[in-house]
């Protein structure tokens, strides 16, 4: 009987990883949002533990910091305006 091995992929935790670390500096919105998607299927898959949780956490905080950023743009633009 001849035993196979299951191919393990990081394909979608490695692209995980990337966007959530573009995704801090230009277009944190999207790529956050698209690492976030990729993060939690790669966990469903149940690649590897640490790589998962790495694009998870990077999607996370680009995905904070763009909404911050964007936030307070709109606040000084607020105050610029009444001002």
């Amino acid at each position: 009987m001849v035993s196979q091995k299951k191919e393990e992929s990081y394909a979608l935790s490695i692209i995980s990883i990337i966007c959530g670390l573009i995704g801090i500096f230009m277009a944190g919105f999207i790529l956050g949002l698209i690492g976030l998607i990729l993060g939690v299927i790669a966990w469903r898959k149940k690649e590897t533990k640490v790589l998962y949780i790495i694009g998870i956490t990077t999607s996370i905080i680009a995905f904070i910091t763009s909404t911050m950023f964007w936030a307070s743009i709109g606040i000084l633009g607020i105050i610029g305006f009444i001002l």
